[in-house]
């Protein structure tokens, strides 16, 4: 993952009551719930972190889709997670089927996990207090040496990394980054590419969604 991807724990949610083309069940070892966090916690968001790897391994057929469930699993163990391929996809079965046999939910936020053509972004203000750092960090991208940039916000000593609630949110973010005057690059390459790997580095670093958006979320660090 390049980006947060916003998900809900919810299938009928997530779907906006199964009228996605498809369902995609996702284990996640590292992903944040953050419903309480956001305007809607009815939504039972779960973010998952960017450079997250999410790797197919298999699908499950549900009575009352027309297409199989896709299984995405990221690489790790946790408790409560189920312990192989055909426990997953009996709890994925269970639960599909349980929210099939729900009722309606309200569409509290069009497009948020089901994506769809995205809004233009307002300007962001230029009275931000947010103070920019870059990083470089996976070894892929289109800068002259190779490598990908990585911004990280700070307010009041904590760093945070943003995310985004639509494609054309983050264009709008990069763009506006790219054209600063600010811009602080810190470390060595090597140095910060291994940080950025590192579990610590995520406990130690918040997340903050859409920061120059109308509705930003600051998401603090897990330690």
């Amino acid at each position: 993952m390049s980006a947060v991807l916003p998900t809900s724990a919810d299938p009928r949610i997530a779907t906006e009551n199964f009228t996605a083309d498809r369902v995609a069940a996702i284990v996640t070892v590292t992903g944040r719930f953050v419903g309480p966090l956001s305007r809607h916690p009815e939504e039972r968001e779960v973010a998952i972190l960017p450079g997250t790897l999410l790797t197919p391994v298999g699908t499950v057929t549900v009575a009352g889709l027309t297409n199989p469930v896709v299984l995405l699993a990221e690489p790790g163990h946790a408790p409560g997670l189920p312990p192989g391929r055909d426990d997953l996809a009996r709890v994925v079965r269970e639960q599909v089927t349980h929210a099939l046999a729900g009722p309606p939910a309200p569409v509290r936020s069009p497009g948020r996990f089901t994506p769809s053509a995205g809004t233009p972004v307002p300007p962001a203000d230029d009275a931000d207090v947010w103070r920019l750092k870059v990083f470089y960090s996976t070894p892929f991208g289109d800068t002259k040496d190779g490598r990908q940039k990585l911004f990280l916000l700070e307010r009041d000593g904590v760093r945070y990394v943003p995310v985004f609630r639509s494609l054309d949110s983050m264009k709008a973010f990069y763009e506006r980054m790219n054209r600063a005057a600010y811009m602080v690059l810190e470390g060595d390459v090597k140095t910060v590419m291994d940080t950025n790997r590192s579990i610590e580095l995520m406990r130690s670093t918040g997340i903050v969604i859409d920061p120059f958006g109308d509705d930003p979320v600051e998401i603090p660090p897990t330690a």
